[in-house]
């Protein structure tokens, strides 16, 4: 019974000495038939030799170097091209799923793409060159009919040989295309392996501003890419790889749809007398973005002066120090790092000094922001937000301001006219300001007419402020904008200033909406003169909104509260129920608290593309000081330490178990190769010994000439 390849190939001859003429004669060809009749010898002398023997159904040709051999079944034994396509479809697709969980299989992915484009093309060059020499075979057949001649057998060629010459055809075209030296194209990448390659970023005309780069390797630097003059309008791909110990700005100014993506960066101390300063972006400017970054043990110092208004104060952050309008910062996360201020009128923050842009998504733990001189704006998301901060969960980290006038916020310093803070987490976290009408707040320290700020959710944290007029709360100090659904749980609020008001929503009303605050246990204290403590809003401005005001009424109508004290007395406020309490949180970060408002330890196990594992990216235990829990179903804080400890054991071994999962992929694939070279050595090995056993039985068994 024949199988498919046989059938395939029944009844096709081929002359056993693929010379079949004189060398004269070859080389009396000129022109494109010379050379393509060179080409054919070669791929049948060698190419096709070795696609042969990868056939199971390849039968080594005799030795007989007395009569011309004739093949009367399949000599070439490759698939079909629709097979080949099949085979490299199927690989790149199980390369591809596979990629999507362990990026590094991507890197196969690509190797799988090019040779499955190169075996393509010379199996299309192969069957070219075979209707050709099958036409010419014939009648080169018909001259040399009965006459002898002596062939070169096939196995006489030495098999690295062939090896090499089937490799180097199909691997010419792929290989050429893979290495493009940098030039002005902006659509083909330019690896950046070191630090000498970074600084010929817009320094040399083959390393254009506008260039896609791929960083290939960690590398240690403090180049500075671009300014603000000349930005960097190109795509900047770290390639999941670090960047170590910058003293400057990264990239002076990113804009024009530039990009900057999966890239990490690692002990970097910037110290400026700029205006703008960053360890990533000094400034962003209309249409770029920022995205998929983790920024770890890294500090910013800025000791310059500025001047009064948003536009003249200097801009310090750990991302960037002014991010424009229509610009992104997305997918950050940030772990031990710091943004201090020594000079007046400035605008500092983790994320961004100064955002007019679309920030989100971002985490940042272990991080403190403070200011020293007067007129400053500190927060964990922005010293001054103009934008949309969305997203942005704060984890063990501290804002602070010593001066006089300097507003302070885990979201942001100050909130002006459009400016939306939206779905902050915060959690074991504090503000504290020490000058005169600096007002502090978990979501900003004042927030302006027009602006937002709905949906903050914060466990654990602390406002303080000690200056005369500095009013402080769990949403914002002061007010004139809109705040909606502040929950509190094991939260204190604490003013010491005359005039200094404080409370859970909002400090001194002066306008606006504050409307949706819930408050577990916890309490609020305003020791000053004159300073007013309450749920909801401590002062309010009464000439504005008298009592029996609209505003106030539903303001007080919306307020919830369980156990919170106030100056002292225990306040219970509203109907609130068991299931209620167990959503509670259900608007937080669901990676760090669940809805019932347990934290939880959460590692960092990648960030963007990009995957880590010694990243513990978890919050801290509140101290042992926060009162302990109603029979309410949130976290009892002081015996959580052995649950917390045991969940964080968990995570741990879950990290452990995904380093195995990549490990055992690796293997996996390292082993299949091994047995598949295995495979082909003990296949050629044993063909080549019976190859060695016949061409023996001929020259024993050939006829004596005398």
């Amino acid at each position: 019974m024949q199988t498919p390849t046989e059938k395939n190939y029944a009844g096709v001859t081929y002359p056993g000495n693929v010379f079949s003429t004189s060398p004269d004669q070859e080389n009396s060809g000129t022109g494109n038939t010379g050379q393509l009749n060179g080409l054919s010898v070669i791929a049948r002398s060698a190419v096709i030799p070795f696609f042969q023997s990868l056939s199971p159904y390849y039968q080594q040709p005799s030795a007989n170097n007395n009569e011309s051999v004739t093949y009367d079944s399949k000599p070439v034994a490759l698939p079909s091209q629709s097979m080949l396509n099949d085979i490299c479809q199927g690989a790149g697709l199980v390369a591809q799923l596979a990629g999507a969980w362990v990026p590094q299989v991507k890197v196969l992915a690509d190797v799988a793409s090019k040779l499955c484009s190169a075996g393509s093309f010379a199996g299309k060059a192969i069957d070219y060159m075979q209707e050709k020499d099958a036409v010419k075979g014939e009648l080169s057949g018909q001259k040399c009919t009965g006459e002898k001649r002596r062939p070169i057998a096939q196995s006489s060629m030495p098999r690295g040989v062939l090896t090499a010459a089937a490799m180097i055809t199909m691997g010419q075209i792929p290989v050429s295309a893979a290495s493009p030296a940098p030039s002005n194209a902006t659509d083909r990448p330019i690896p950046v392996p070191n630090r000498e390659t970074l600084e010929q970023i817009g320094q040399n005309g083959s390393y254009p501003l506008s260039g896609h780069y791929v960083q290939t390797q960690d590398i240690n630097s403090d180049v500075t890419i671009g300014s603000e003059d000349q930005p960097f309008y190109g795509d900047y791909d770290g390639g999941c790889h670090k960047i170590t110990g910058q003293r400057h700005c990264l990239f002076g100014k990113v804009a024009k749809h530039g990009v900057v993506r999966d890239l990490s960066m690692v002990q970097a101390h910037v110290e400026s007398n700029d205006k703008y300063s960053a360890v990533v972006a000094c400034k962003m400017g209309e249409g770029s973005r920022l995205e998929n970054l983790l920024i770890e043990h890294s500090r910013v110092l800025t000791n310059k002066d500025g001047e009064r208004g948003a536009a003249s104060m200097t801009h310090a952050g750990v991302i960037t120090g002014h991010q424009q309008e229509n610009s992104n910062i997305e997918q950050v996360w940030v772990n031990n790092c710091s943004v201090t201020s020594t000079g007046k009128s400035g605008a500092v923050g983790i994320v961004s000094g100064r955002a007019e842009g679309d920030i989100q998504h971002v985490t940042v733990k272990n991080s403190r922001v403070k200011t020293a001189c007067d007129d400053s704006r500190a927060g964990i998301g922005a010293g001054i937000v103009e934008g949309r901060i969305s997203h942005l969960t704060v984890l063990d980290s501290k804002v602070e301001t010593d001066a006089t006038d300097s507003f302070a916020g885990i979201g942001g310093g100050i909130i002006y006219d459009g400016g939306k803070l939206e779905k902050l987490t915060a959690v074991n976290s504090s503000v504290k300001t020490g000058g005169v009408f600096s007002d502090a707040g978990i979501g900003a320290g004042e927030c302006k007419s027009g602006a937002l700020l709905a949906g903050t959710t914060a466990i654990a944290c602390n406002v303080k402020t000690l200056g005369r007029g500095a009013d402080a709360a769990i949403g914002v100090g002061e007010t004139r904008c809109e705040v909606l659904d502040t929950r509190a749980i094991d939260c204190f609020v604490n003013t010491s200033g005359d005039y200094a008001d404080a409370a859970i929503g909002t400090g001194y009303f002066n306008g606006g909406k504050t409307e949706g605050i819930i408050a577990v246990r916890g309490g609020i204290t305003a020791s000053g003169e004159s300073a007013v403590a309450d749920i909801a809003a401590g002062q309010i401005d009464v000439f504005s909104y008298p009592s029996g005001h609209s505003s106030i009424t539903k303001m007080r109508k919306s307020v919830q509260a369980v156990k919170v004290t106030v100056n002292g007395g225990l306040q219970n406020v509203g109907n609130v129920s068991q299931s209620f309490l167990d959503q509670l949180c259900d608007i937080a970060d669901q990676r760090f608290v669940a809805n019932d408002c347990r934290v939880m330890n959460q590692p960092l196990k990648g960030y963007g593309n990009c995957t880590t594992t010694d990243l513990l990216f978890a919050p801290s235990l509140p101290s042992s000081s926060a009162p302990s829990t109603l029979n309410t179903g949130l976290v009892n804080y002081s015996g959580a330490s052995t649950a917390l400890t045991a969940l964080a054991t968990g995570v741990q071994a879950g990290t452990t178990l995904s380093t195995g999962a990549i490990v055992g992929i690796s293997v996996g694939v390292a082993a299949a190769l091994g047995l598949g070279a295995l495979f082909a050595w003990r296949y050629y090995s044993h063909r080549q010994a019976d190859s060695d056993v016949v061409t023996m039985r001929v020259l024993s068994e050939e006829p004596n000439d005398e």
